[in-house]
C-alpha cells in the first residue's frame, strides 16, 4: 500500500488540531436523543493533539452530529483511546458497545475494551479504554468504528453512535513494550538475526549511495543539455520559456560578460556598452547596497576594485528611479531576524475566528464564483444584527469535505483576521458552529481574483484591456504595501501570488489569505515527495531547500508576483520540473525578463531573487523604488 496517504495523515498541522477542537466543541442542540455525556478529557486531548481542552461527542444529551461524521486518523504512536462518560438521568441507562474493524492483512491485533460489552453507564464520571495495537509487519491503515448503543429512559429515543477512526500502522513499528505480541510474533530478536539485519542494511546503503551518485550525475548532464537547446517564445504565449541565468549582479547576459543566456533569448534586447555597467559610483553608502552586492562562489558577497556596490542603476528615462542612496527609510523589520520571530500566525486561529463568529443563517451564499474539488467560493450577503446587509465573498466547502479540508479552510482563513489595511482583504465574519460546512466571509471585490483578471486581459489582448505598464507597477506597489504591513505586525504570508489577491472596482489590489487556493488553483501547487502541496514555483531557494521562512522569502515571492504582473499571470518556470527547480535556482538561473517589461521593473524582480536572503531589499526599499518608478512612468506615458 502506498505511503503517500499515510504520510498525509501523519503530517497534519497544528491548525488541523485546533480545528478539531472547534468542530467537536460546537455541536448544535437538537431534539434530545441522549441522556449522558461522552467525551475525551483534558489529559487525553493533550496527549493526542497537544490541545488543552475537553472534547465532547455527546454533551447534556445533545449529539454533535457533524463531528461524528468525520473519520479521524489515529497515529502509529498511539495505541489506545480513552473515553470518559457519565449518565445524567436518574434512570439506569443500559449500553452495548463493540468495535468493528476491517483488516484483511493482519495489520492490528484484535481490539480490546477494558469494560464489559454491555452494562449500565455510570452516574459519575468514569473512563473506558479501547486498545488498538499494530503488529508492525505491514504498512496499512485500518478503518474501525466504536459502536455504542444506549437504551433511553421510558418514552424517549434510544441513542446509537458510531465513532469512526482510522488506525495507521507502519511496517517495523512494533507494539509498545507494555503490550506484548502473541507468542508466534515475539521471538524475533537474537544476536544472529540482528547481525544479519545490520549487514543487509549496510549493503543496501552502499548500493543506494552509488545509485544516487550516478543519478545526480546523469540528471546534471541532461539538464545542461536541455538548457543549451532551449529558446524564448512570445511575450504572452501559453508556453513561453522563462529561464535565464544571471551574473552575480543580477544583470542580463551579454556576450562580453561572464554570464550567458540559456532558455531565454535576449536578442530583442541588445545591451549597449553604456549599459553593461548597471551601477555608477556614488560617494556615500546606500541602504540598498546590501541588496546589490555581487556574489562570488557559494553566494558570498564579493567586490572588485573598479565596481562600487553603493551605486544605483543608470536610467533609460531622463530621471531613472534611484535606489534611494540618500533616503532615510524606516525598516519595519530586520532582514536578519530569525524565522521564529516573524511568524505566520500571531495568535490562536480558534480565538481569532471566535471574534468574528456569527450564526449560520447570517451568511447567505448566492452566486458561485470559483470551485475546486471540495472548495467553493461564492458571492453572497452578510446580514448584520441591525438588519443591514453587506455584499461579501464567501469561502466554504462541500458537505462531504474531510476534516483536514475543513481544517485548512478555517486555519488559513483566520490568518489575516483582524488585520485592517487598504491593501489587505481580511475576514469579517465566519460560521464556526459546525452544523454544516463552515463559511468565512470577506468584503466583496468587484473585479474578483487578480490572477483570473490578468488572464482575462491576456485573452482579449493587452491593448484592448486598458491595462498599462504603469497600472501593473501600481498593482505591485499595492501588494508590497500590504505585505509590508503584515511584516510590521510580525506576520509572514508565505504564499504571495496573484491568485491570493483580489481587485476592486477602483482597481485597488488587496492581498488575501490562501484559504482554498490549493483546491481552486491546483496547477500552482506541487508535492515534492512529502505529500504536502506547496507553491513551489513561488518559493525562495532557502525555503525549497530547508523550509526556511523569513521576511526575505516573502520578498522572493513578491518578485515572482511582479513577474506574473508583467506577463499577465503566465505560469513561472512552466517547462521546469518541480523536483529540478531548486537545483536550477542554486546554479543561478532565474525567470527571464518578459517582453515589453521595462528594465527598471525587471531590476526589482532580479534583486528579489538574490540567492543570499540577507542581501535582498527590504519592503520599505521596494515600496520607495516602485513608488517613484510609478510616478516616473506617469510623466512619459
Amino acid at each position: 500500500m502506498s505511503l503517500r496517504p499515510l504520510r498525509s495523515v501523519i503530517r497534519s498541522s497544528i491548525a488541523w488540531r485546533l480545528l478539531l477542537v472547534t468542530v467537536l466543541l460546537c455541536g448544535l442542540p437538537r431534539p434530545v436523543v441522549g441522556y449522558f455525556d461522552l467525551f475525551l478529557n483534558h489529559s487525553e486531548v493533550v496527549k493526542m493533539m497537544g490541545i488543552e481542552a475537553d472534547i465532547f461527542y455527546v454533551r447534556d444529551g445533545a449529539v454533535n452530529e457533524y463531528a461524528m461524521g468525520f473519520v479521524v486518523p489515529m497515529n502509529p504512536g498511539i495505541d489506545m483511546l480513552r473515553f470518559s462518560w457519565q449518565s445524567r438521568t436518574a434512570y439506569p441507562l443500559p449500553y452495548t458497545i463493540s468495535v468493528h474493524y476491517d483488516d484483511n492483512e493482519g495489520t492490528i491485533q484484535p481490539p480490546e475494551l477494558d469494560i464489559p460489552t454491555s452494562g449500565i453507564i455510570p452516574r459519575t464520571v468514569e473512563s473506558f479504554t479501547v486498545h488498538l495495537v499494530c503488529w508492525g509487519n505491514v504498512t496499512n491503515e485500518v478503518p474501525f468504528g466504536i459502536h455504542l448503543y444506549v437504551e433511553g429512559p421510558p418514552k424517549h429515543n434510544d441513542t446509537k453512535l458510531i465513532i469512526r477512526r482510522k488506525k495507521i500502522c507502519f511496517k517495523g513499528m512494533h507494539p509498545a513494550r507494555n503490550r506484548l505480541p502473541s507468542a508466534e510474533i515475539a521471538p524475533i530478536q537474537g544476536p544472529a538475526l540482528l547481525g544479519a539485519a545490520a549487514c543487509a542494511l549496510g549493503l543496501v546503503l552502499v548500493v543506494g549511495l552509488i545509485a544516487s551518485a550516478m543519478y545526480v550525475r546523469a540528471r546534471k548532464q541532461i539538464r545542461q543539455d536541455s538548457l543549451d537547446t532551449s529558446f524564448t517564445t512570445a511575450a504572452y504565449g501559453s508556453h513561453q520559456n522563462v529561464f535565464i541565468r544571471l551574473d552575480p549582479l543580477g544583470r542580463p547576459p551579454s556576450a562580453n560578460s561572464g554570464s550567458y543566456a540559456t532558455i531565454a533569448s535576449l536578442n530583442k534586447y541588445p545591451i549597449s556598452e553604456s549599459k553593461k555597467s548597471w551601477f555608477r559610483r556614488t560617494p556615500s553608502p546606500s541602504p540598498y547596497a546590501t541588496a546589490l552586492l555581487p556574489l562570488g562562489q557559494n553566494g558570498i558577497a564579493a567586490t572588485t576594485g573598479t565596481e562600487s556596490v553603493y551605486a544605483k542603476p543608470e536610467s533609460v528615462c531622463p530621471s531613472r528611479v534611484s535606489y534611494y542612496a540618500s533616503s532615510q527609510l524606516t525598516q519595519v523589520y530586520s532582514l536578519s531576524t530569525p524565522a521564529r520571530s516573524i511568524h505566520s500566525n500571531s495568535s490562536n486561529p480558534k480565538d481569532k475566528l471566535r471574534r468574528i463568529a456569527v450564526s449560520p443563517g447570517t451568511i447567505i451564499c448566492q452566486q458561485l464564483v470559483q470551485e475546486g474539488t471540495y472548495g467553493r467560493i461564492y458571492s453572497g450577503i452578510l446580514h448584520h444584527p441591525l438588519g443591514e446587509t453587506r455584499d461579501v465573498l464567501i469561502k466554504t466547502v462541500v458537505d462531504g469535505a474531510s476534516l483536514s479540508q475543513v481544517a485548512y479552510l478555517l486555519s488559513e482563513g483566520s490568518t489575516l483576521c483582524g488585520i485592517s489595511h487598504p491593501n489587505i482583504l481580511f475576514p469579517v465574519a465566519a460560521v464556526t458552529e459546525l452544523s454544516g460546512p463552515p463559511k468565512v466571509a470577506y468584503p466583496l471585490a468587484a473585479k474578483g481574483n487578480l490572477k483570473l483578471y490578468l488572464q482575462g486581459c491576456r485573452e482579449i489582448g493587452i491593448q484592448n484591456s486598458q491595462l498599462s505598464t504603469r497600472q501593473l507597477v501600481e498593482f505591485g506597489l499595492q501588494v508590497a504595501r500590504g505585505i509590508s504591513h503584515l511584516h510590521s505586525l510580525g506576520v509572514l504570508h508565505k504564499d504571495i501570488a496573484t491568485r491570493n489577491c483580489v481587485l476592486d472596482v477602483e482597481l485597488n489590489v488587496r492581498v488575501c489569505d490562501n484559504a482554498l487556493s490549493r483546491d481552486v488553483f491546483p496547477g500552482d501547487y506541487h508535492c515534492l515527495g512529502d505529500n504536502e502541496n506547496r507553491p513551489v514555483k513561488w518559493m525562495a531557494l532557502e525555503t525549497l531547500e530547508k523550509k526556511f521562512f523569513t521576511a526575505s522569502s516573502d520578498i522572493w515571492s513578491l518578485g515572482v508576483l511582479l513577474w506574473e504582473l508583467a506577463t499577465l499571470a503566465a505560469m513561472p518556470f512552466e517547462e521546469v520540473d518541480c523536483f529540478e527547480l531548486s537545483a536550477y535556482l542554486r546554479d543561478g538561473y532565474r525567470l527571464a525578463q518578459p517582453v515589453n517589461c521595462p528594465d527598471e521593473f525587471y531590476t526589482v524582480m532580479s534583486c528579489c531573487w538574490l540567492a543570499d536572503y540577507k542581501q535582498r531589499p527590504s519592503f520599505p526599499q521596494l515600496i520607495a523604488y516602485l513608488h517613484d518608478f510609478h510616478v516616473d512612468l506617469g510623466k512619459y506615458i
